[in-house]
Formats: C-alpha cells, structure tokens, sequence
C-alpha cells in the first residue's frame, strides 16, 4: 500500500486531468475544521473568548495545510479502498474524490483513519511511515523528512478537529 502511494504521488502534473483540477481552498479546509467547534465544543460550553482562541488556531493551521506541496492525492487511501489480488498484488479502489492535494494527506489516512491507528499499534505505524519516507528516498533524520513530519502531525490535527467534530453531528 505504501508502494502504491509513492507511485501515486509520482505522477505528474497535468492541468488536463480532473484530479489536478481540483484542491481543497482555505475556506473549505477552514470550514472542516470548524466543524469542531460547532458540533462538538459549542454544545459543550465553548465560551465565546475560547472559540475566537480557536477561530485563530484554524486559520493559522488551515493556512500552512493550504501551501503544503502538493501531489496527485486519492483522498480516501485506507484499507477500505485497497483490495489484495491473488499473488499479493494490492489494488486501489474508488478514485471518485482524487485530486491535487497535500501530500501528507495520503499517509495520515492510510495509517490513522477509521482507527487504523488503534489497529496497526504504534510499531507497525511507525514502519508503515517509515517505509514510505524510505521509497521517497528521504533520510529519517534528514530535511526532507522534518519537513514532512511537520506537515503530517499538521494534517493530523487538522483532520482529527474536523473528524471529532462531524461524528459529534453523527
């Protein structure tokens, strides 16, 4: 699955391609992550001092997320979407929302969604991230890989705000 993704994340640019025709803005990552705040702390007691404390979190946040590099992203790579074909080979299903997106996007869902985390444990987290810094060709301790380090716990926040937020409204 990690191979795959390096290979996803290979190709090139084409303006031609929908995928590439299509990323997420500032508002709608700032939408999502608000999501937090209106369907799971207001209903707590979010006072309003706090959510202008958080208003100011997202907007900080979802701005960096906005100018991560991009790559060509599946936008739903988890184990829902891989199929395993006789002999080993995996296969990746449900392109329908691929586009041009953050390319720390792909690996925080392959490794976190849908308690994947939980599942995997950190050990096999950790290998799973390692391989792909691995077949990037990124040095561990290099700054490649500090660089994308950063921006994946930043997608991670990001996602888990809007992720807490919209199960809250479920």
């Amino acid at each position: 699955a990690i191979e795959n993704l390096v290979k996803l994340q290979s190709v090139e640019f084409d303006q031609r391609l929908l995928p590439f025709q299509r990323s997420l803005s500032f508002e709608k990552y700032y939408e999502n992550a608000l999501e937090f705040c209106h369907y799971l702390a207001e209903p707590r007691g979010l006072k309003n001092a706090e959510q202008e404390v958080l208003r100011g979190l997202f907007e900080g946040l979802c701005e960096t997320i906005r100018d991560h590099p991009k790559a060509l992203c599946h936008f739903d790579y988890g184990a829902h979407n891989l199929a395993l074909a006789p002999g080993g080979k995996i296969h990746l299903l449900d392109f329908q929302d691929a586009c041009y997106e953050s390319y720390a996007r792909d690996l925080a869902s392959l490794l976190n969604d849908r308690d994947m985390d939980l599942l995997l444990g950190e050990s096999v987290q950790a290998i799973g991230y390692n391989s792909f810094l691995e077949k990037k060709g990124w040095a561990k301790d290099g700054a490649e890989a500090g660089l994308f380090h950063m921006h994946y716990l930043q997608y991670l926040l990001h996602w888990d705000f809007r992720v807490s937020g919209r199960f809250a409204l479920l």
